[in-house]
C-alpha cells in the first residue's frame, strides 16, 4: 500500500492567525490531500470528510486496505448548495468542545476544500455543485472545475 503525506501542523497556509486571506489572483490556493490538516480538522479524502481530532486508522484488507482519520466529530463535505455549507458550520458552533480558534480553523478548512466563494455562493447568487463526490475529487487532484 503506497505511504500518503500526513499533516501534523496545525498551519493554514490559507490563513494567518486564524484569519482568512483573500483569494486574489496571485495567491495560489493550498495543495489538498489525504490527512491535511487545519488546527484540529483532519481532511480524509477517502471518505470526503473533516474530522475533529481525527487518528489515522488503516481499514480493509488486502488491496481494499486505506487509511482512514476518526476522531471526536465528522463533517461531510459532500456540498451541493450554500444552506449545506451554512447548516454544516452552525451544527459544529452548537458543540460545547467547539472552540472560536477550532471555528475558525474549520471555515478556513471549508474555504480551502470547497472555496465557497466561487462555487456556492459568488456575488450573493446561490449555485450548486450537481456532482460534489466528482467536484471535491477534481479538487483534489488540483483540476479547476467550473460549477454547472
Amino acid at each position: 500500500m503506497e505511504t500518503l503525506p500526513v499533516s501534523t501542523s496545525p498551519v493554514n497556509d490559507n490563513c494567518y492567525n486564524g484569519t482568512p486571506l483573500r483569494n486574489t489572483s496571485s495567491h495560489k490556493r493550498p495543495t489538498l490531500f489525504h490527512g491535511r490538516a487545519w488546527g484540529r480538522w483532519v481532511f480524509d479524502t477517502e471518505r470526503l470528510v473533516l474530522v475533529l481530532d481525527g487518528q489515522p486508522v488503516t481499514r480493509g484488507a488486502g488491496a481494499e486496505e486505506y487509511l482512514a482519520f476518526f476522531g471526536k466529530y465528522e463533517i461531510d463535505v459532500e456540498l451541493r448548495a450554500s444552506s449545506q455549507l451554512l447548516d454544516r458550520i452552525f451544527q459544529a458552533r452548537t458543540l460545547g468542545w467547539v472552540d472560536a480558534k477550532c471555528m475558525s480553523d474549520l471555515l478556513c478548512a471549508l474555504s480551502d476544500i470547497v472555496d465557497p466563494q466561487a462555487h456556492l455562493c459568488s456575488a450573493g447568487c446561490d449555485k450548486r455543485i450537481e456532482k460534489p463526490g466528482e467536484f471535491l475529487r477534481a479538487r483534489i487532484r488540483g483540476e479547476q472545475r467550473r460549477v454547472a
